[in-house]
């Protein structure tokens, strides 16, 4: 059995599975440009940027590896999570997401089956600091709809409210009698109903 080139997560890079020929690293540093008065712009390193893998490669499905090779790649892809990536001299490199995994088919059998594919895939670094797998976005619950032919909730109308009273509510009008006596109330007591009251 031939050795292990690389690993990501479960799948593992061989001869007996699928060996790549080319492995490219690009690293990126941040030095955004920012614009001074009459002057060249300034450059801020604000440190380190993306980290990017790019595995590529031929699989002789009748050699070795086999037609699946490209498939197990894509389920450790579709699991949606940061990957392990380590070397056959058990060099750690980090955990990386595959961004995009591209194949080439060439030199067909009769019944369409290829001799050779051709196969590249791209991770980028996924730094431990971001956490596990990434998070599901909670989606907050919709407000059901009313349903069709429904009564509208009714309304609690409030009571208007009460004027206060005015001066002198209450009090005899000036050209009433006394009801006691039965007599007019006299000037003195008419003054007594308030300022302003007509007699």
């Amino acid at each position: 059995m031939a050795g292990v080139m690389m690993a990501l997560g479960d799948y593992r890079f061989s001869l007996d599975t699928a060996a790549y020929d080319k492995l490219n690293r690009e690293s990126e540093y941040r030095w955004p440009l920012q614009d001074r008065l009459t002057v060249q712009p300034a450059a801020q390193f604000l440190g380190p940027g993306a980290e990017k893998i790019s595995l590529s490669g031929s699989i002789f499905p009748h050699f070795r590896g086999g037609l699946g090779q490209l498939d197990r790649m894509r389920a450790e892809a579709e699991k949606g999570e940061s990957l392990l990536l380590t070397d056959g001299r058990g060099r750690v490199w980090g955990r990386y997401a595959v961004t995009k995994i591209a194949e080439t088919q060439s030199v067909f059998f009769d019944d369409g089956t290829p001799r050779r594919i051709d196969f590249s895939i791209d991770l980028v670094r996924y730094h431990e600091d971001q956490g596990g797998a990434a998070s599901p976005v909670k989606v907050q619950p919709e407000t059901a709809a009313p349903k069709v032919g429904a009564k509208p909730a009714s309304k609690t109308v409030p009571a208007p409210a009460k004027k206060p009273a005015s001066p002198g509510a209450g009090l005899p009008k000036p050209n009433e009698v006394n009801p006691s006596t039965g007599t007019p109330y006299t000037p003195a007591q008419k003054a007594a109903f308030g300022p302003g009251r007509s007699i």
